[in-house]
């Protein structure tokens, strides 16, 4: 009780708002400790010390290492030589662990008793386009746990979506044929961008548990534009990216392959790896620069125009969800009338989820705008709230389907930057990202 009394008094040193912060701190020592692990405080330091605001003078709370509370020091107090944690190195700590707690309890609520239980991969199956933030977020928790499983789940959809399209087609063309398989092709379409997001989620762990195989392994995302589905897209470049420079062998093997320079996905999956490591950045653009075709030369600008590719991927997301949500009843939290009403993540969230086909040329378009964005993508942002889809209420139809389905049938095939005039709708040459109308095009 003491103790308390002497926190009390020494808080008095500082403004409301930041004596909430310290508080905070004061309740949870084993957050506090995690936070100077996180900030890499030296485990032999006894002592440090967390700012409560930022600019010079800002006060501070003492901290043992263990995460207790010593004191208070109050705004223009010096911390002398203890070590620092800076204001940003704490907010950005503090959000990371408030995630992580949130998956944590999603997790719970998504596995039960047994995070091995057959319901929940039935669930990431069935679910397809109606898995939401939440159970992602519950699913990502569980990957040190069963990351194995959500691998050989991606396998055996892998080995199954060939034969679930073939199914589907002969069920459309002729009816009875394959009773469920329209449907059963659709769920697949989307699982396989789910179980490729969890299964490199913690590439550590699934790089262990493929020991002997990784190389096979690490080519899976690099085929992003075989699917003919954006969403499946989306999920694969966010895996190469996650990987970083685990995957980067594979990469620079397939590109010397003899069709490595006429492969789209593999320099800008490579693109992908540059804006999110920037460690890598140099060692990538030497390697995209002595790599012949359009397409290292489309990755490369592409990284010379991450904020415009990133503010072109929010401007189409927020046009969507303004014209997605146009249905909702007036009043619903989630319909938007203006897409500046949009909130950044969910802008985000919605342009990732588009059903655009991503070798034609406006989803390409939409694909190299959501590169800069996939670099510094959570899991959790690749998916729309679970409220928002509850309210939506989008079932399967043959429609969904036949749509996938057409794709196959005329075979597309992705077009890098080429030179001359484009077309209104197609990448601008100046590597932006964005349509050609709405960039370098507009004033035509």
């Amino acid at each position: 009780m003491s103790h308390d009394f002497h926190f009390l008094s020494r808080v008095q040193r500082v403004s409301p708002r930041e004596a909430d912060l310290a508080m905070q701190l004061y309740r949870d020592p084993k957050l506090v400790a995690l936070l100077l692990a996180d900030a890499g405080v030296a485990e032999d330091a006894p002592r440090a010390a967390i700012a409560l605001r930022d600019g010079d003078g800002a006060p501070h709370v003492v901290v043992s290492r263990d995460g207790h509370f010593v004191t208070c020091l109050g705004a223009g107090m010096s911390p002398g030589s203890l070590p620092v944690v800076s204001h940003p190195a704490l907010t950005s700590a503090l959000a990371r662990v408030g995630l992580w707690r949130e998956r944590v309890a999603a997790a719970e609520s998504v596995r039960g008793e047994d995070p091995f239980d057959i319901d929940f991969f039935f669930a990431l199956h069935k679910d397809a386009h109606a898995l939401s933030r939440e159970d992602v977020g519950g699913a990502v928790a569980l990957a040190p746990l069963v990351g194995p499983e959500y691998l050989r789940s991606l396998a055996l959809d892998l080995m199954e979506f060939g034969r679930a399209r073939v199914q589907a087609r002969e069920e459309r063309r002729r009816k009875d044929t394959f009773p469920g398989a329209p449907e059963r092709f659709w769920r697949i379409s989307w699982s396989l961008g789910h179980f490729m997001v969890l299964s490199f989620a913690e590439p550590e762990v699934v790089s262990e548990f493929a020991a002997g195989h990784w190389d096979d392994v690490a080519r899976v995302p690099l085929f992003a534009l075989t699917g003919h589905f954006l969403p499946y897209t989306m999920r694969a470049f966010w895996a190469a990216g996650r990987c970083g420079r685990m995957i980067l062998p594979a990469c620079k093997k397939m590109l010397a392959g003899p069709d490595g320079p006429g492969k789209v996905d593999v320099p800008l999956a490579m693109a992908v790896i540059a804006m999110g490591h920037s460690r890598l950045e140099a060692e990538i653009r030497k390697v995209l620069a002595r790599t012949p075709g359009p397409a290292a030369t489309m990755a490369l600008e592409v990284m010379d125009n991450a904020p415009r590719g990133l503010a072109a991927h929010l401007e189409t997301g927020r046009d969507l969800a303004v014209k997605v949500t146009s249905k909702l009843p007036a009043g619903s939290r989630w319909r938007f009338e203006r897409p500046e009403d949009v909130p950044e993540d969910l802008a985000g969230s919605f342009a990732a989820n588009s059903w655009e086909d991503p070798v034609s040329r406006e989803g390409l378009v939409d694909v190299l705008s959501a590169l800069p964005w996939l670099a510094r993508a959570a899991p959790e942002d690749l998916y729309l709230p679970a409220g928002l889809l509850r309210e939506l209420r989008r079932p399967w139809t043959e429609a969904m389907t036949d749509m996938l389905l057409d794709r196959f049938d005329d075979k597309p095939r992705p077009q890098a930057v080429r030179a001359g005039e484009p077309g209104r709708n197609d990448p601008c040459p100046c590597g932006s990202g964005r349509k050609f109308k709405k960039c370098c095009g507009a004033a035509g």
